[in-house]
């Protein structure tokens, strides 16, 4: 899962308002791990992107085209959750759209499609992860897994 917070820049936080954030960020940063996971070790991969902003065919359609016809993408657009506005005022009872919380809104795809795939990689639109850090991650967990079938029971005492 991807979480994708903007389509394009607000010009907060050292970025030009207006930037073209999905195509400009997005889709190079989604690509570059994306092949590199197919090409470089053989993964089947799918994508679904958890979006605070909606979806658009248009530009659903531009990340298609950019990734592998193989890559099945999904989406769930304006994913953020709302929360009450706590203040001192307990009436009346208030609500805002809380994007801070869209980073935990993949775990409900997680539940989702649980029994779907073997395994899933969430991160922010902004990161890039490779098929070495897969593949990185798949070979650690094998070697833990080794280690702790071959673990003594007990230890001891000394």
């Amino acid at each position: 899962t991807v979480t994708t917070l903007a389509e394009y820049d607000t010009g907060d936080r050292a970025t030009s308002r207006g930037n073209d954030r999905l195509q400009n960020l997005l889709i190079p940063v989604l690509k570059e791990g994306v092949e590199s996971m197919i090409n470089d070790f053989g993964y089947h991969v799918d994508v679904f992107l958890v979006c605070h902003y909606t979806m658009h065919k248009e530009r659903l359609q531009l990340i298609q085209d950019a990734l592998p016809s193989s890559v099945k993408i999904e989406y769930w657009d304006e994913a953020s959750p709302i929360s009450y506005i706590v203040d001192e005022k307990p009436e009346p009872i208030r609500t805002k759209i809380n994007t801070r919380a869209l980073a935990r809104q993949h775990r409900f795809v997680i539940k989702d499609k649980l029994m779907d795939y073997d395994l899933f990689v969430n991160f922010e639109d902004d990161m890039v992860i490779k098929g070495d850090h897969v593949q990185q991650y798949m070979e650690l967990t094998q070697q833990l897994y080794k280690l702790r079938e071959n673990a003594p029971e007990t230890l001891p005492r000394n």
